[in-house]
């Protein structure tokens, strides 16, 4: 009974610390841009022009963001406008539609 226990808290101990660890994600790729997000930090490479900018996120409550009704800017570069709106990312390549991308 014992080495039942020990085996099941054992498995149990992986599972929490694999679980808790943060992985790089993939949000979205395309031929300009590749959106990544690990933990709080996201990283936004444009393909093309070769230009990395990286954000960190963070959760905030609804009734204690600033500015509710209007995007934030975050980087406005030659190629590239990155706004935030709460969990939304809207990247805007020269010319090109926004991309709207989920954090």
């Amino acid at each position: 009974m014992k080495r039942v226990l020990i085996v099941v808290a054992l498995l149990l101990v992986v599972v929490l610390v694999t679980g808790c660890c943060y992985q790089k994600r993939t949000l979205y790729q395309s031929e300009k841009i590749l959106v990544e997000r690990d933990g709080s930090l996201v990283t936004i490479t444009d393909l093309i022009g070769g230009e990395e900018h990286e954000i960190r996120v963070a959760r905030q409550r609804i009734g204690q963001a600033e500015g509710q009704a209007s995007a934030r800017m975050v980087v406005s570069g030659e190629r590239l406008k990155i706004q935030a709106v709460y969990n939304l990312l809207i990247v805007t390549i020269g010319d090109d539609d926004p991309i709207y991308i989920r954090l």
